[in-house]
């Protein structure tokens, strides 16, 4: 019996070959340039990363001192410390950056983990900040997982990733997925 050959199965065989050998061969012989950067996580995930693993141990006691209010404000603290202290602000307002950047830890050290001070931040997302709103909705989902914290930390630590974008979603997308927060939550 003569045995017949399946030309499709050649043709296959030489447009598959000549595919791996353009793309793998090209870059190497300093043809065809093939940009394989979607392979690598991006510069802000690393970034994000860095500072979340940095912080690990603080994280593990915002966790530990986070409470709900009965109006569902975040808290972090001692319940009943002395001192109240109450911060009404806008993840997108520059100078609430700078108070968190430059005065809250000290604060969070000497006063909260000290439990003299029971810290509740309150939302005031301007309406001349488009992304205060979507960014503080953000933080509520993360809160929902015990991370309202440490995503509060994020917005105002990365507020350069996501403040002027048209669309912060996929900054906090990033942020979530370093906080090893649950996708399907978090999307909620």
């Amino acid at each position: 019996m003569i045995e017949q050959k399946n030309p499709w199965k050649t043709a296959t065989l030489i447009i598959g070959g000549t595919l791996i050998g353009v793309v793998i061969g090209g870059p190497l012989a300093g043809g065809l340039n093939v940009n394989f950067d979607f392979l690598k996580p991006d510069k802000q995930s690393k970034e994000i990363k860095k500072i979340v693993v940095q912080n690990e141990e603080k994280f593990k006691i915002l966790t530990e001192k986070t409470t709900k209010t009965e109006e569902g404000f975040y808290s972090l603290g001692n319940k009943n410390a002395p001192v109240k202290m109450i911060e009404f602000s806008d993840y997108q307002c520059p100078f609430c950056q700078k108070f968190f950047t430059q005065t809250f830890g000290e604060i969070f050290d000497r006063y909260i983990k000290t439990e003299k001070v029971l810290f509740t931040y309150k939302d005031l997302p301007l309406s001349f900040h488009p992304n205060a709103e979507p960014a503080a909705h953000a933080a509520y989902c993360a809160g929902e997982q015990e991370k309202y914290f440490q995503m509060h930390e994020l917005m105002f630590e990365f507020g350069n990733f996501w403040t002027e974008e048209k669309d912060p979603f996929p900054v906090f997308k990033k942020f979530a997925k370093a906080l090893k927060l649950q996708k399907s939550e978090f999307k909620k």
